[in-house]
């Protein structure tokens, strides 16, 4: 009963805030975007143009609203980094998401809407082969969160955890290991 509530419960519910999500810009290292990931204790960080570049082709200061999202540098960034022996302190971050162009899905295929459920926000980054999705509003014009799988996750656990807490838990099957669904 638990999985059934957490998939009904919309992406909304369980992504961050865009405004809690740390980003770094286009220009920055992928150095600096690991160690800001590190720092902000996040597992991504949105790379975004500068403030400057923003105003020139109408884009709002990320604070005020929306911003242009150039692509997201993940966990699973520096692992990679780490396997290949690049510490990307001399790589741009725009550099590094045109290298990793090839590999990676396309930015729509990494996105999904506020208001799907998270059921299908499973199915979108199990397709792309993706751990984080960009968060849409529904009608696709803003940028307004980021979910992972680790949120996914943990919207499953806390439905978990409120139905184990429920007074009707004596009403539950009992839990076996390998029991499966």
């Amino acid at each position: 009963a638990a999985a059934i509530e957490a998939a009904a419960t919309t992406v909304a519910q369980a992504a961050k805030c865009c405004r809690n999500v740390p980003s770094c810009m286009l220009a920055d290292s992928v150095m600096q975007g690991f160690c800001t990931m590190h720092r902000s204790n996040q597992n991504c960080v949105l790379v975004v143009p500068k403030p400057e570049e923003q105003e020139e082709k109408g884009h709002q200061k990320p604070e005020e609203g929306s911003t242009k999202i150039y692509g997201i540098l993940t966990a699973g960034d520096a692992v990679w980094a780490f396997a290949e022996h690049r510490t990307g302190e001399t790589v741009s971050l725009g550099k590094w998401l045109r290298s990793l162009a090839n590999r990676r899905t396309d930015t729509e295929k990494r996105a999904i809407y506020e208001d799907n459920s998270l059921a299908q926000a499973a199915r979108t980054m199990e397709e792309a082969g993706v751990h984080h999705l960009l968060v849409l509003s529904p009608d696709g014009e803003e940028l307004v969160g980021v979910l992972s799988a680790l949120d996914v996750v943990c919207a499953l656990g806390a439905n978990y955890r409120f139905e184990m807490a429920s007074p009707r838990r004596d009403e539950l099957p009992e839990l076996t290991v390998g029991g499966g669904f």
